[in-house]
């Protein structure tokens, strides 16, 4: 007797991406506290905490969008997987956007009352906050794009074996 499938819930791409944006965001801003106030700025955990772990989420949020794309939305293993791949870069785009944003927003509400701050006393550090953020949103934004399209596409092809092997 065949055992009864359990279906996934569907859950939009975007809202995929912003959770892993947000978790990147939290990650990010605890990496660079605990870098900053108790490790005296090491050098690989910077790049860990603002770099890497972004990037990371990034491919996660690509990766779960395609393969859940896959599974619960396709169900099939003849489609060719353009959806899943979409997913993926829709979560890849999501991620950048709510990484970016909620940096910024913790940064500029909480910014003063965090062990580590950077201030800007005069106008030419406000610019170059100013354009430091428009580059980083910029930047984030095309990375997710990229990323989360490579996740997705890994995520389509993970999920197509799986359904591969459950129907042969």
């Amino acid at each position: 007797m065949a055992q009864p499938t359990v279906q996934e819930p569907k859950v939009h791409p975007l809202l995929i991406g912003g959770v892993y944006g947000l978790v990147a965001a939290i990650i990010q801003i605890l990496v660079v506290q605990l870098n900053h106030a108790a490790l005296k700025s090491n050098g690989l955990l910077g790049f860990v905490g603002t770099v890497l772990i972004p990037l990371i989420g990034l491919y996660l949020a690509g990766h779960y969008a395609g393969r859940h794309q896959r599974l619960t939305m396709l169900k099939t293993q003849v489609t060719s997987g353009i959806r899943s791949v979409f997913a993926g870069t829709g979560a890849g785009f999501a991620t950048g956007i709510v990484y970016v944003l909620v940096s910024l927003i913790i940064n500029a509400v909480l910014g003063n009352k965090l062990p580590y701050h950077t201030s800007s006393n005069n106008a030419f550090g406000d610019i170059l906050s100013t354009a430091g953020a428009v580059l980083g949103f910029i930047v984030w934004l095309v990375l997710g794009l990229l990323v989360g399209s490579i996740g997705g596409i890994f995520g389509d092809s993970r999920a197509h074996k799986q359904l591969k092997s459950a129907g042969a």
